[in-house]
């Protein structure tokens, strides 16, 4: 009857959604294991000095056959199971040992996403003083990307660990900022180098006057704060330009560059733009 067919439909549907997950986790583990998770680059252009100096990674997954496994479903099947600062690690690593290999790259640094909790004490010591090491004045090249939740969350945590970590010469961006709720006067009390403009606020302000005079009253009022600005998710030439007349000091986005392998970025370096 209907409701025996209803529910092997929803058991067979579940069935599927575990197993799919079980696959997942056990590409997650395998590329762990064997480093084989790929960092890819996505060039941030800088307005005034008309050139690419830095770059945002971004982390990819590829089974043995070369299919993407999409960030979206791979990072919180990891972190549910606990391999969210496993991961996290391996992308720092990652990143200042293509750092130390390309010299040659006209890259000031490169930024990674981490969380606040996977920056905590015991990891400076062990993880940080490790690398810095091994790579010497390379780990100062990486710039550490959070959210604006992350602060909202736990303001004194984040806090405590951004000051604990630009002490030990780490410098952090301030990620999707005017996403959702902001706390102005806490984002101006924390030391970031960057400010980090979320593509939603961006799409409209080639199209509504209005929209682009806040944007830019925005950016006036980091600028007096002290922050550089970058704006994300540029696609159009009007977008650039319209960014460029506000102030926005650095863009990142599609109208530049999609992310890319290693092996793209340095090409794509080279050829400059």
């Amino acid at each position: 009857d209907k409701n025996e067919s209803m529910k092997m439909f929803f058991s067979d549907e579940v069935k599927n959604l575990y197993e799919r997950k079980l696959y997942v986790l056990n590409e997650v583990k395998k590329a762990l294991k064997n480093e084989t998770f790929e960092l890819y680059y996505q060039p941030v252009y800088f307005s005034n000095e008309k050139k690419f100096k830095t770059a945002e990674v971004l982390l990819r997954l590829f089974t043995e056959d070369g299919t993407a496994i999409s960030p979206g479903e791979f990072i919180p099947i990891a972190e549910e199971n606990g391999l969210g600062d496993d991961i996290s690690w391996l992308v720092f690593k990652k990143a200042v040992e293509f750092m130390a290999e390309h010299p040659e790259l006209p890259l000031d640094s490169i930024s990674i996403n981490m969380s606040i909790q996977q920056m905590r004490k015991s990891y400076i010591d062990e993880k940080i003083t490790e690398l810095a090491k091994m790579y010497k004045d390379m780990v100062a090249k990486i710039r550490i990307e959070i959210t604006e939740n992350v602060i909202t969350k736990n303001p004194l945590l984040a806090t405590k660990v951004m000051t604990e970590l630009v002490n030990n010469g780490l410098n952090f961006y301030l990620d999707d900022f005017g996403m959702g709720y902001s706390n102005f006067a806490r984002v101006l009390e924390l030391p970031f180098e960057v400010v980090k403009l979320d593509r939603s606020m961006m799409q409209k302000i080639d199209m509504d006057e209005k929209f682009c005079q806040v944007i830019k009253s925005m950016v006036e009022m980091l600028h007096c704060a002290g922050f550089i600005v970058l704006a994300e998710g540029l696609e159009r030439e009007s977008q650039i330009r319209k960014a460029e007349e506000i102030g926005i000091d650095r863009v990142q986005g599609f109208y530049y560059a999609k992310p890319m392998n290693a092996q793209s970025l340095i090409e794509f370096l080279k050829r400059g733009i």
